[in-house]
């Protein structure tokens, strides 16, 4: 059962996916494969055009000046995951988590799920709200990078996953990032900084190891 859910699974995200991005015209130079099959989805037009829209100036009330910044796209660093998440018993723990809370560590999160539910994103009062599932939609989160970079215009999404509905979870994930080369920090234009700078390839090692040390001890 758990192999067929999991064809059923890789099989309909992909063909969603790339009718999506035929919108756009493609930047990649070759396909992603799921499985062994190459899609020619291509996921960075998208998300590129996605950003650009987001950190339009009007989107930002005219305070940034994204053409030199959107260079740091052109070869960005791209993340995707195929996630499981099985049903929490019913008698466990409040503090006992599919995914613990969190906030992405990059610029743009985007995620498409399946209709099990589960997800949750916590309101600027604290609430957790959960995260309904819309037909032919992705879930987009703003990570940490693109919070320093808007001086914080942007906040960074916390969010975690509880899944209690005695069925399995399962998710697509694309984390769209800058290159690896880039020194983050606030865009000209959103006032006085409130971040220093800091390069995006030295934080995403200082991160990963730890990430893997903590894995490690557990």
């Amino acid at each position: 059962q758990h192999k067929a859910l999991k064809k059923q699974f890789l099989e309909a995200f992909p063909r969603k996916l790339k009718n999506f991005s035929r919108q756009f015209e493609r930047l990649s130079d070759g396909p992603f494969f799921f499985g062994d099959k190459p899609y020619y989805c291509d996921f960075s037009a998208y998300h590129h055009f996605s950003l650009a829209k987001i950190l339009d100036p009007e989107v930002l009330n005219g305070y940034s000046r994204v053409t030199t910044f959107m260079k740091a796209f052109e070869k960005p660093t791209t993340w995707l995951r195929l996630l499981h998440y099985p049903s929490l018993p019913s008698d466990s723990p409040a503090d006992l988590y599919g995914s613990a809370p969190h906030t992405d560590f990059g610029c743009l999160t985007f995620l498409a799920q399946d209709n099990i539910g589960g997800l949750q994103v916590q309101a600027p009062d604290g609430q957790w709200l959960n995260v309904p599932n819309l037909e032919n939609s992705f879930v987009v989160n703003v990570g940490d990078m693109l919070h320093r970079m808007t001086n914080g215009l942007l906040r960074s999404t916390p969010h975690r996953v509880v899944n209690r509905s005695g069925s399995e979870r399962y998710s697509c994930v694309f984390f769209y990032d800058p290159n690896v080369s880039l020194n983050v920090e606030p865009l000209k234009g959103t006032g006085k900084p409130k971040f220093e700078s800091l390069n995006f390839g030295e934080f995403l090692r200082e991160e990963l190891v730890a990430s893997y040390e903590k894995h490690k001890a557990s």
